[in-house]
């Protein structure tokens, strides 16, 4: 009978316990606080009335309204007019050593040959591309080996080389790497402006106040106004 009764008065204990746990409700959004808003009024009596003051219109300055200025649109556009056609007369043709055209005075190309030096050879990095896009321009320049970015001329010659003027000379690429050539290597001046291949394959460079120079592979040939230009 005692083990009865503690088996009643247990579990009566357990169903009050449970009965009093509060209840709790779990929300995962936070509002914000909210503050009722508190504002003053101003007392009437504590207001002046406006001053009104009256615009006496006769006071006023008065500019009478001149005549504007029309400008129309597109006032550089004119009509075509006829032309003026002047009809090309027989050019006058001169003929060396006639007609008072003096002939030509051959002078003897002197020149001096200087034997090129060593070359300042760089390997060629790959060029770079905008936007690393393949069907996009590909550049060269002093990243990738190249002596000077300022490029005046370019010439293919007949050995599938390509030759880059340049302010500091000129550079041979040929596919792998820059071979530089300066006045160091036996150039007149530095400067190239120009460049050609005659037939025989030997290269011609223009230079900037440096005459003209030859380089037939091994030797550079330099021709100034000492030596008949």
């Amino acid at each position: 009978m005692r083990k009865h009764k503690l088996i009643f008065t247990g579990t009566l204990f357990f169903i009050f316990a449970c009965s009093q746990q509060p209840t709790q409700k779990t929300s995962h959004s936070v509002g914000p606080k909210v503050l009722e808003a508190i504002g003053y009024i101003v007392p009437p009596e504590s207001i002046s009335d406006p001053k009104v003051i009256e615009i006496d219109t006769g006071k006023l300055l008065k500019i009478p309204l001149g005549k504007p200025e029309v400008v129309r649109t597109n006032s550089n556009v004119r009509r075509v007019g006829t032309p003026k056609v002047v009809i090309a007369g027989e050019p006058q043709v001169s003929t060396p050593g006639q007609d008072s055209f003096a002939m030509p005075i051959p002078l003897m190309a002197k020149g001096h040959r200087v034997a090129a030096g060593i070359p300042e050879v760089v390997n060629a990095k790959d060029a770079y591309s905008k936007d690393q896009n393949p069907k996009n321009f590909s550049c060269f320049s002093k990243q990738q080996g190249l002596k000077n970015a300022f490029i005046g001329t370019l010439l293919a010659d007949s050995r599938h080389n390509l030759w880059i003027s340049h302010a500091g000379g000129v550079t041979k690429y040929d596919g792998t790497r820059f071979t530089n050539y300066s006045k160091k290597e036996g150039l007149s001046v530095s400067t190239v402006v120009s460049m050609m291949e005659d037939k025989n394959g030997i290269l011609w460079f223009g230079t900037y106040e440096g005459g003209v120079n030859t380089y037939d592979g091994h030797l550079f040939s330099q021709l100034t106004e000492a030596d008949g230009l």
